[in-house]
């Protein structure tokens, strides 16, 4: 019993510290894993506009 209950204390502590907040890339880290398969989705398409977008005025910039 004595083994079984330091496992859990220990078990315990682990899962404590795994959710202890690590500054700005863990909290940055926790939305991320937090977001739903729709939000990334939406997040690549987004970059991906911005990427084309970018290209283009970098185009026409250089053609003039």
């Amino acid at each position: 019993d004595d083994a079984r209950r330091r496992a859990a204390e220990a078990a315990e502590a682990r899962a404590k510290a795994a959710n202890k907040s690590t500054g700005k890339l863990g909290s940055q880290l926790n939305a991320q894993k937090k977001q739903t398969q729709t939000d990334l989705l939406k997040d690549a398409s987004t970059q991906q506009l911005r990427q084309r977008d970018a290209d283009g005025a970098a185009e026409a910039r250089t053609y003039n």
